[in-house]
């Protein structure tokens, strides 16, 4: 794990040093300047931080967006992380953080 940008998207290195932006799926965390954006990154950073993941694609989401009377094609890919030598599920992780707030 390279890099956490917010709550729900991490960033990870391959096996031939590509840097890669992961959306974890099944959770929506607050941005960095949202209420609670802060904990919710740092609560995440906790987990995978120097550690080695497992990444597994799960969902390609693809929308239409028109602005200005242009369309454009919005791609969003989901991923699972899991924790290597823990079988965690990180996204699951948080959903149970949250819900003992």
């Amino acid at each position: 794990m390279v890099k956490v940008t917010d709550g729900d998207t991490v960033h990870v290195l391959d096996s031939s040093s590509t840097r890669h932006k992961i959306r974890l799926i099944g959770i929506d965390a607050p941005k960095r300047k949202q209420v609670f954006g802060t904990p919710s990154k740092q609560y995440l950073a906790s987990l995978v931080a120097g550690k080695h993941v497992l990444i597994l694609l799960l969902l390609i989401l693809l929308k239409w967006h028109k602005i200005s009377n242009t369309l454009f094609r919005i791609v969003t890919f989901f991923w699972y992380v899991y924790l290597i030598g823990s079988y965690h599920v990180i996204g699951c992780s948080l959903i149970r953080c949250i819900k003992r707030l």
